[in-house]
């Protein structure tokens, strides 16, 4: 059985960090925080949650904090490239304290099952703000803190079969759902 490794990841002041990469294998491991990676190349083994599952180019991966988690290139040629958001949940406590009781069931959101505009909107979100992450832009915490929490409600929408409501929702707070849902 392969040796689980718990990472520490420093954020420095934004509770937030972006990566990009490429990799063969990456070794089973954990940490607090909640990770997304988008598959620029690909295909990759994700095996989370007891599951083995191929993510291909432009499939998302979800891990849970604190769920361990591993990566294998699923081509003997090349390894996986990869664009990955890591988040710890202090970054949503002071206004999602939900964030804490959050899990995503699945742990590849495919590129396929998601509509085609849902799929670009989510695209865009990630991309511009690793964007203002890597180039440090004026004002990139604010940029990335609205891409994140944009990034965040989809997937976790998407993962829990809500995304239609997501929509509907838009702006209203929690007090008013249960109104809409009557």
């Amino acid at each position: 059985m392969a040796q689980i490794r718990y990472e520490m990841i420093d954020y420095g002041i934004t509770n937030y960090i972006f990566n990009m990469g490429k990799h063969r294998y990456v070794e089973p491991h954990i940490h607090r925080e909640i990770e997304l990676g988008l598959v620029l190349d690909g295909p990759v083994h994700v095996l989370m949650q007891g599951r083995d599952e191929i993510a291909e180019e432009g499939d998302l991966w979800l891990a849970n904090t604190s769920e361990c988690h591993e990566f294998m290139r699923a081509s003997s040629r090349r390894s996986y490239v990869f664009l990955e958001l890591q988040v710890s949940a202090a970054f949503f406590r002071p206004y999602f304290p939900q964030i804490d009781h959050l899990r995503f069931r699945q742990p590849v959101l495919r590129k396929k099952d998601i509509e085609e505009a849902d799929y670009a909107r989510l695209l865009k979100s990630l991309t511009e703000a690793a964007g203002h992450y890597f180039q440090q832009s004026p004002w990139y915490e604010l940029r990335c803190a609205a891409g994140i929490n944009t990034i965040l409600e989809f997937a976790e929408a998407k993962a829990e079969g809500r995304l239609s409501r997501l929509y509907v929702m838009g702006c209203l707070s929690e007090r008013y759902l249960a109104d809409l849902e009557a």
